[in-house]
């Protein structure tokens, strides 16, 4: 059989999938609005934002396809984009809060005309999601839809999003903290799903021929519709996770009290009140299960960073240091690199009850990151040194990153020095 017939047959195949296939396992019309919210929004949801039982909730973002360069170079222009530096093109997926795909929009160019915020206003009046979606019926965004918020609220939908930083601002209110920790609790299912996509259907996760452009909508939308119709849901209510939602709702209006007795005394700048802490110092840190990470950090992502941060600061010539309070002896002061910037660094506060265990030995944490001041959950730098002195340390084979691989390519800088 020669290339061309094997053309046709993919081309036939895909046509007919499109066509009778997906139409029964996504898009606006394959499910009722009422069907939808009963079946595939999360008690979880429903509680962590307050919605009616007639609300509908979905999860929007864009995800990228990528492709090969065009000797069009009208294509080239309009598919290569100035954030990822190479060519693509964007589903825009929208997905309901237990990971179920409710619909796929697009494909769509990557240019600066195809942002998510504009793709949005586009959709916005288009007869499937206008019918589908009514009034006070929640849209969970983030920061990429900022410049169409005031397009969504005059639909009078409900706008979930994280928090935008102020200008000369250099951290989140404890309040905004807050918000955006309860978006992101939701937000993580559209990543997971386009994963899910990409880990199943290989063919999307490589760099895509050109030819295969005009097919590439149909085959990503059958893609989508098989996975609807023959994997389970990526997130589905437990005891767990509505325990999370209480403690979540409890902590929302809260203020964090540890911020604001660290501004007041000043012991962001005072050095002579601390002094350095061993593991032997603090024996009576309160010892902590991974449920109480889960507790603390309302979540599992922080606590996988633990170890990392871990790694990097017990080596004796790294910044890192720990010290307590000579006068508020269970006051924990640390220093944390960052991650992202080489040369910065963040302070953590964390104060516990040793006559407490658990999750409920730690009484307040603060740190100088920008998220740093919420108290619902909290950030990377404050979970690391929790698990550490509450978990890692009393494990008997400690397993952390190796260093090997760094270790073996040259530091200009540091043969400079």
């Amino acid at each position: 059989m020669d290339q061309a017939r094997i053309s046709d047959i993919i081309h036939s195949v895909t046509r007919i999938l499109d066509n009778t296939f997906v139409p029964q396992f996504l898009g606006y019309n394959h499910i009722t609005r009422e069907n939808y919210i009963n079946v595939h929004t999360s008690e979880f949801s429903k509680h962590l934002l307050g919605a009616s039982e007639d609300t509908a909730t979905v999860i929007m973002d864009g995800t990228y396809l990528y492709i090969q360069k065009s000797s069009n170079f009208e294509l080239q222009k309009m598919t290569y984009s100035l954030h990822k530096f190479r060519n693509l093109v964007k589903p825009m997926m929208v997905i309901s809060t237990t990971g179920y795909i409710l619909a796929v929009e697009g494909l769509f160019f990557a240019d600066n005309g195809n942002n998510d915020a504009n793709i949005l206003k586009s959709m916005l009046y288009e007869e499937g999601f206008d019918s589908f979606f009514f009034e006070n019926d929640n849209l969970i965004l983030d920061r990429g839809f900022r410049d169409c918020v005031s397009d969504i609220e005059e639909r009078n939908f409900n706008v979930l999003m994280p928090s935008l930083l102020p200008k000369r601002s250099k951290q989140f209110t404890t309040l905004d903290g807050n918000n955006s920790r309860r978006v992101t609790m939701l937000r993580w299912l559209v990543e997971s799903v386009n994963g899910r996509i990409k880990n199943v259907f290989k063919f999307f996760d490589s760099t895509i021929p050109i030819t295969y452009l005009p097919l590439l909508g149909s085959l990503f939308r059958i893609s989508c519709a098989l996975s609807n119709a023959c994997s389970p849901a990526l997130f589905t209510d437990s005891a767990e996770s509505l325990s999370l939602v209480q403690t979540t709702l409890d902590k929302m209006p809260g203020l964090n009290r540890l911020q604001e007795y660290i501004e007041e005394e000043g012991l962001e700048h005072k050095r002579t009140c601390w002094r350095t802490a061993t593991q032997e110092s603090v024996i009576d840190f309160p010892r902590i299960t991974d449920d109480d990470m889960k507790i603390i950090t309302l979540g599992v992502y922080q606590t996988t960073l633990a170890s990392s941060y871990t790694a990097l600061h017990m080596d004796e010539n790294s910044t890192y240091g720990i010290y307590y309070h000579i006068e508020e002896r269970h006051l924990l002061r640390a220093k944390i690199e960052s991650r992202y910037t080489k040369g910065r660094s963040h302070q953590l506060w964390i104060k516990y009850d040793s006559n407490l265990q658990g999750h409920k030995g730690i009484t307040g944490y603060y740190c100088t990151c920008k998220v740093g001041a919420r108290v619902v959950g909290c950030c990377a730098h404050i979970a690391s040194v929790i698990w550490f002195f509450g978990c890692g340390r009393h494990e008997k084979h400690l397993k952390l990153p190796t260093k090997a691989l760094a270790e073996s390519i040259k530091d200009a800088d540091q043969i400079i020095r």
